[in-house]
This record gives C-alpha cells, sequence and structure tokens, in this order.
C-alpha cells in the first residue's frame, strides 16, 4: 500500500513540476507579439539604414501565418518554430519565411529570430 501512495506521489509531483516549467508555446500570443515587434524593429533600423522614415514601415500590417512548431532545444526545452511572416501594405501582402525560438524570461517571453528569403 506505502509503494502506491509513493508513486501516486511522485507522478502527481512530476505532473505538477512539468506543468511549472512550460513555457509559452509556438501560437501563444505573447510569442506571437513579441515575434512582431523585433520583425517590426528590424524592419525599422534596415529603412533607416536605407534613408527610408519610419512611417513606411508604421503603416504596414504584421502577422504571423502557417505556425508550426518544428523541435525543441534540449537544453532550455524552449519550442522553436517556424512560420510566414506576412507584410500587408495597402495594395498588397507580402510573405517571406521566419524561423524563431520562444523562451520565457523574467519579463515575460524572449525570441530569437531569423527572416528568411
Amino acid at each position: 500500500m506505502k509503494k502506491t501512495y509513493a508513486g501516486l506521489f511522485m507522478l502527481s509531483l512530476a505532473v505538477l513540476l512539468s506543468a511549472c516549467s512550460t513555457g509559452p508555446g509556438c501560437t501563444d500570443d505573447a510569442a506571437r507579439s513579441a515575434v512582431i515587434v523585433e520583425a517590426r524593429d528590424l524592419f525599422k533600423r534596415q529603412f533607416a539604414e536605407a534613408g527610408a522614415p519610419p512611417a513606411v514601415v508604421d503603416s504596414l500590417k504584421f502577422d504571423l501565418v502557417g505556425i508550426k512548431t518544428t523541435g525543441k532545444d534540449p537544453m532550455t526545452g524552449a519550442p522553436t518554430c517556424s512560420a510566414e511572416l506576412a507584410l500587408t501594405g495597402p495594395s498588397e501582402t507580402k510573405k517571406m519565411p521566419i524561423w524563431y525560438s520562444v523562451e520565457k524570461s523574467g519579463s515575460g517571453v524572449k525570441v530569437n529570430m531569423r527572416l528568411g528569403g
């Protein structure tokens, strides 16, 4: 009988601890927002270097579409993700591939991203 209680206790503890350590996923609102903020900042810097006014980037709508979890960092447990970054202007939408990882940080969510093509 003691073994049964000990086994149930260990199983319950494992479930509780895994729930506590779970960070944000690829599609979580906080992750999506953080990726969009980072992408917008990157575009603003690139446009500024090219001499374009920041208002050009501010007029674009940024969105992530087709989000997929592609893996998990074995050390941190942070998910690695892929998606398309959709930039919508007044007359059309352009998409480009984006890869990112998401980690919980003291101030919310930390993302590392890489844009393609």
